[in-house]
């Protein structure tokens, strides 16, 4: 299997999201970067690079569990935004509920 590529970008000023590093590596060999995006809006989405849909999903639970110790999701919808598709999930966190919005356009139908 090809060794998925995934870049995130996360803002911690905003969100308050407590993920520990710049960088880290999730069993499949994902790469998550993080960098002036916080997932709050589809202007703000958490961009995914994977190589295919399998990885690009793994990749979004391997950052909600990075980012939200005790998580659960509540939903994931599929939706489009200029164009382009976002998935968008709710978790439910130790302290409140959070809306994450996920750019799929590199990933999704691969």
């Amino acid at each position: 299997m090809k060794t998925a590529l995934l870049v995130v970008a996360v803002a911690f000023a905003l969100t308050n999201i407590s993920c520990s590093s710049w960088y880290t590596k999730d069993r499949t060999g994902a790469t998550v970067y993080k960098k002036e995006r916080n997932g709050s809006s589809y202007e703000k989405a958490l961009i995914i690079e994977a190589n295919t849909t399998t990885a690009g999903l793994r990749a979004e639970r391997f950052v909600l569990a990075k980012c939200f110790s005790g998580y659960k999701i509540l939903s994931t919808v599929y939706s489009e935004y200029n164009g382009n598709p976002y998935h968008i999930i709710t978790v439910k966190t130790l302290e409140s509920e959070r809306i994450m919005y996920f750019d799929i356009y590199r990933f999704y139908g691969k």
